[in-house]
């Protein structure tokens, strides 16, 4: 009821500043002079009144104005009047009523909403940053399977090296112990040891090397024989069944080691001599000491009047052995090698594929036939220097290396290593081989200077007995 009446009276206000202004403007009006140009001294006062007359006026709606501001109606059915307190009242209600009850709140659920509307955009985003990486992961992933494939895939050429390199340094090893073995035999015989040809002296060692000559090398025609007539040439010599393929052997250095790839020496140790060691052992007696030192009884070596010739004996003996040391080696490398045997079937047991066969296969894709190759390389078992040279020199000749570098990079890098370890062991064998060859010059020069110092001395003897 009290809001009701504060409504009317605010409107019976409001009619009555309306009515007081309608009135005021009349009164203007009225006392306006209709044109009279004699009334010019009252002009400006009547136009004074109507100023003031308007002020009022104006006063009035503002104070109706702000009447009416004093009672807010805030999206509510009644007007809440402010009371007393002006616009303090208006500031509270802004505050509490607007401001917490309705713009805080309404900012509070935007700011939610915003809050999770950027949590899903952040999701989504996260969503794309993680696909990006997995994308990325895959993607190198694929990259270093594809390289791994690429890189790691078996090369056959790799395995030519592999298979054919396996039993290298055994074979190496026993053809050391071959040249040892001979450079044991040889010392034996030179020094007149027991159980050797000479060990009665060199009659009885010349008397059996004659005798294995008539037998095993003995060639009839030899000296000039004429066909026909047994009593010329070696025909009174040589057994008529000496082998054909044997003729020789003992003095021709070509055909008995140089020419061989493969000598079948390496067997030593057991009681079967076969023909290469016959010739072999042959032909070392026909270079090396030919005539070996007579056995000193003991009365010769108590006489100290021979000892300075038998410091002599022991001289040649070693210079002799610097000289056969070259050629024990030599037949060391050319010995028969090991089997190198693998299990066909990958494990240890199956059967088994000598290293002669992969060599062969080699020869083979260089137009050999199967016969051929296995003349080629002497024997089943190659020597170390038979396998040095297929992996050195015949290994390159072949059409399929050159197709088989039309592979990946990697497996060519490898090759590329392989060639530099079968480079590096051909150095050292070249090497070694200086070594032999600067010992034998050194040997040389040695007994050069011994003769140069023997005919000093001779002088210088000669000298000391002419002032006596």
């Amino acid at each position: 009821m009290n809001t009701q009446a504060q409504i009317k009276g605010r409107e019976k206000g409001r009619a009555k500043s309306l009515r007081m202004a309608f009135l005021a403007l009349a009164a203007c009006i009225v006392l306006v002079p209709a044109g009279n140009k004699s009334a010019n001294a009252f002009y400006y006062c009547y136009y004074c009144i109507c100023a003031f007359t308007d002020n009022m006026a104006t006063q009035l709606l503002v104070i109706t104005d702000h009447t009416i501001l004093q009672t807010v109606s805030i999206g509510m059915a009644v007007p809440v009047p402010f009371g007393v307190g002006g616009f303090g009242s208006l500031q509270m209600l802004m505050s509490n009523t607007l401001l917490n009850n309705q713009a805080l709140r309404a900012l509070q659920k935007m700011a939610q909403q915003m809050s999770v509307t950027i949590m899903q955009e952040a999701a989504a985003v996260g969503g794309f940053v993680d696909a990006s990486a997995q994308i990325d992961t895959q993607t190198t992933i694929q990259r270093l399977s594809a390289r791994a494939y690429k890189d790691y895939n078996p090369s056959v050429g790799m395995c030519t090296f592999g298979t054919n390199a396996r039993s290298l340094a055994e074979s190496d090893h026993l053809g050391q112990t071959t040249a040892a073995i001979l450079n044991r035999y040889q010392m034996a015989r030179m020094q007149n040891l027991e159980n050797s040809n000479a060990s009665e002296g060199p009659a009885i060692d010349r008397a059996g090397r004659l005798e294995q000559f008539a037998k095993k090398f003995c060639f009839k025609y030899d000296q000039n024989a004429i066909s026909g007539k047994t009593d010329t040439g070696l025909h009174a010599l040589c057994d008529t069944a000496a082998p054909v393929a044997e003729m020789n052997r003992d003095t021709d250095y070509m055909r008995t080691v140089l020419q061989a790839r493969t000598i079948g020496v390496s067997d030593f140790t057991d009681t079967a001599e076969n023909n290469d060691e016959q010739a072999i052992l042959a032909l070392a007696s026909n270079l090396y000491s030919h005539r070996v030192f007579p056995s000193l009884t003991k009365s010769v070596i108590l006489n100290p009047a021979n000892h300075s010739e038998i410091l002599d004996m022991r001289s040649v003996l070693a210079q002799h052995n610097v000289a056969q040391a070259s050629f024990n080696t030599i037949v060391g490398m050319k010995a028969a090698g090991t089997a190198g045997t693998m299990s066909s079937s990958g494990g240890g047991g199956g059967n088994s594929i000598d290293t002669g066969g992969y060599m062969k296969v080699i020869l083979s894709e260089l137009g050999l036939s199967a016969n051929d190759a296995e003349a080629y390389i002497g024997s089943k078992r190659p020597s170390y220097l038979a396998q040095l040279e297929i992996l050195a020199k015949k290994i390159y000749q072949r059409p399929e290396f050159y197709t088989e570098l039309y592979e990946s990079p990697a497996n060519v890098k490898r090759r590329g290593v392989a060639m530099q370890a079968i480079g590096l062991m051909l150095n050292r064998d070249i090497y070694e081989s200086q070594m032999r060859s600067e010992a034998i010059l050194s040997t040389l020069l040695e007994m050069d200077v011994n003769d140069a110092q023997d005919v000093v001395q001779t002088s210088l003897d000669r000298m000391t007995e002419n002032r006596q």
